[in-house]
């Protein structure tokens, strides 16, 4: 008793429970409760400018000079494409003109700038309003564009922080590191400490740039409305645009991501081999921020990592363990962990730019010695243009570091979600009612979830996931695959009534760029072979009771045990770093001795019995064969076969025959695995 409290409060003391709350994980009996959910008083950091639609439309339909100009940009591509999917529509050639229709919609986005194309980023994660061909294409969009002079970056500090940059900094690189759509990263050192920092500053005007295309987008939103509503499909675009308005304000808000990124430290600082830079508050604002400077290597730089002596594949599944353990216990999670590292060459290209407003430019074509893994697009409007040399190894850099000690280091906290403890609970049941081919359950959860409306008949839906996921999971579960899996229910939900919430889709993205990683690391690796553990141990380990609900329907069918189930969650549960077989043991036993245990109990004796007469036939009927060799002291020709079942005499695995069989159906060949596994772990090991 007083053991099971202290290591309760241990695991107070590491945050795997809250604190001073193990009182209420101890039952009288003694028995453990505990639970790895937490809810977070701190969920993801709001900016301080928030996105307020209401408030952008009033202040902008007062600049017209503003906009149209804008609104034209975006009109003309646009509507001619939307007019060629209306007429795919009418003439019954939708379906097959998809692919086709999905590729323009792909060199369109490219060339309207960095908000659209953040737009349709966010849309590629989105199986409820698009069909796969379409998500397949905007996963191609690169959030890039080269960087823009550092005399524009040098003034946007001394703006934000009140002294000139070389007062504060000391630039180590004269180019930028790393340029993106909303900024670009300095490599300096502190001339007060010396220390080596990054250094982050915003594009000159990034946020009127970004509030006049959600402003445009918006009122484009409400014509597919209605044009939607006359397809008999009702999706609400607007309240699409505002959830991604609400997204890219943080991710446009300095301090947000700052305080975000100190969350993760707090958090997931302590585990084993992870890391996260050190933010200087001091010298961050909401268009400045600097970072501790981390040395290290990308994931998929195999050369580098291995002068590190870094194994690749440890990397990848420390990384998945990692993000289930962000999204499952904490909810607070890292929604775009990539390493994208597209050239490692040292060539420099030429690339011409297309003035579109200062300090934004719109990349229109590339001339280079090699081929260059980026889409050329055609200019819509343009003001100048001039040749830019560019170095793109130093510019498409990812947000995952292996350092030199060998630990995962994460960067950049610009996209942070939040899972609430219910809907992680949901996640994990979804998982469950997948691997039993559950669909009513599934569709079930769906509507409680709250992705489906209550009010929709589920049945058609039933049917449809009926038909469309046992193909992808009639695999193993070594050759699932996140994409696949995906796809199909994508299928699904394009096809009916879904809304799918931001965490949700951030939880895709999530796992979407996971398996992407992964099988750039190793062709045949799957996250879902490498989360099975996990959610195994999760199951065995965990007392709330919506995760002892999903342990009875993944043990249980028609009332019945699957013994192999419960075994392959034992044997696959002891592959994780933090598997707790004790725990298991005690949360197993207290389930068996408890009222919901009762039907349990019930079938385990009458089965007992029933194993227990048929030892008693089988042993006789041994006796009676063999009973002139027993009489003149000669070893018998096998094992009793029902002693074999208990495994007697020659080890666990011995001829066991018919009633071998018998046993491996029977209550007491599961709890013989159970005891197994028991007394090697708890008592083998010690």
């Amino acid at each position: 008793m007083r053991l099971q409290r202290a290591r309760l409060r241990l695991a107070e003391a590491q945050g795997i429970i809250p604190a001073g709350s193990s009182d209420r994980y101890q039952t009288p009996g003694g028995l453990q409760r505990t639970t790895k959910v937490r809810d977070l008083t701190f969920k993801v950091a709001e900016p301080e400018v928030q996105y307020d639609p209401e408030e952008a439309e009033a202040r902008l339909w007062r600049q017209p000079v503003t906009w149209l100009k804008r609104n034209v940009d975006l009109f003309v591509p646009m509507t001619a494409f939307l007019g060629r999917v209306i007429v795919d529509i009418i003439t019954d050639e939708e379906e097959r003109h998809r692919r086709k229709r999905a590729q323009e919609l792909l060199e369109i986005i490219s060339g309207l700038g960095p908000a659209v194309i953040k737009a349709g980023q966010a849309l590629s994660s989105r199986p409820d309003l698009l069909p796969s061909e379409y998500l397949e294409e905007l996963q191609k969009l690169q959030d890039r564009l080269p960087p823009y002079p550092n005399e524009q970056a040098f003034q946007v500090v001394e703006s934000e922080l009140g002294v000139a940059f070389d007062q504060v900094f000391e630039l180590l690189e004269e180019n930028p590191i790393a340029a993106a759509s909303i900024g670009q990263v300095y490599k300096a050192k502190l001339r007060s400490t010396g220390e080596t920092v990054a250094v982050k500053v915003q594009r000159p005007r990034c946020e009127e740039i970004i509030s006049v295309d959600l402003y445009v987008l918006r009122w484009y939103a409400g014509l597919i409305n209605r044009i939607l509503s006359v397809l008999k499909r009702d999706i609400d675009v607007i309240a699409v645009i505002d959830d991604f308005g609400e997204l890219i304000y943080r991710e446009i808000d300095y301090t947000a991501e700052a305080a975000n990124a100190q969350r993760f430290v707090e958090l997931y600082g302590g585990l084993e081999d992870i890391c996260a830079p050190r933010v200087y508050t001091e010298l961050s604002t909401r268009k400045v921020l600097t970072l501790e400077w981390v040395d290290g290597v990308r994931l998929v730089d195999q050369r580098q990592l291995q002068s590190y002596r870094a194994d690749p594949t440890k990397l990848i599944d420390r990384l998945v363990q990692c993000s289930l353990r962000q999204m499952l216990e904490n909810g607070f999670f890292h929604a775009d962990p990539h390493a994208v590292s597209l050239l490692r060459q040292s060539h420099w290209r030429i690339v011409y730019l297309y003035r579109v407003d200062d300090g934004v430019y719109d990349l229109v074509l590339l001339l280079t010695l090699r081929v260059f893994p980026c889409r050329a697009v055609k200019p819509i409007t343009h003001s100048c243009s001039f040749p830019f040399l560019f170095n793109p190894s130093t510019k498409f850099q990812g947000n995952l570091l292996c350092t030199p000690e060998g630990k995962l280091c994460y960067l950049d906290f610009g996209m942070m979600s939040y899972v609430e403890s219910n809907q992680r609970y949901g996640i994990i049941e979804a998982v469950i009612h997948l691997v039993n081919r559950d669909f009513n359950s599934l569709a079930s959860l769906y509507q409680r979830m709250g992705f489906i409306p209550g009010d929709v008949d589920t049945q058609p839906i039933i049917t449809a996931l009926e038909d469309a996921l046992p193909e992808v999971l009639n695999a193993s579960v070594g050759e699932l695959n996140i994409k696949n899996v995906i796809n199909k229910l994508g299928d699904v939900m394009y096809k009916f009534p879904f809304a799918l919430p931001p965490y949700y889709i951030a939880i895709i993205r999530c796992l979407g760029v996971l398996e992407g990683l992964a099988l750039q690391v190793n062709p045949n690796s799957r996250i879902i072979n490498d989360a099975y553990p996990y959610i195994a141990s999760r199951l065995l380990t965990d007392s709330s009771p919506e995760l002892q609900a999903a342990l009875h329907k993944l043990i249980f069918k028609a009332g019945r045990p699957r013994w192999e189930r419960l075994e392959q969650l034992l044997e696959v549960a002891g592959s994780t770093s933090d598997y707790d077989v004790t725990l298991a043991m005690d949360q197993l036993l207290d389930y068996i001795l408890s009222e919901q245990g009762t039907e349990f109990r019930r079938i385990f004796a009458a089965e007992l019995v029933d194993a227990v007469d048929q030892l008693g036939a089988d042993t006789t009927s041994y006796l009676l064969k063999n009973w002139r060799t027993l009489s003149l002291g000669q070893a018998p020709p096998r094992l009793v076969p029902a002693l074999a079942g208990f495994g007697v005499g020659g080890g666990m695995q011995g001829d066991a025959g018919l009633t071998g069989d018998l046993f491996a159906s029977a209550g007491v060949a599961g709890m013989s695995i159970f005891f197994r596994v028991f007394w090697f772990q708890r008592v083998g090991r010690r």
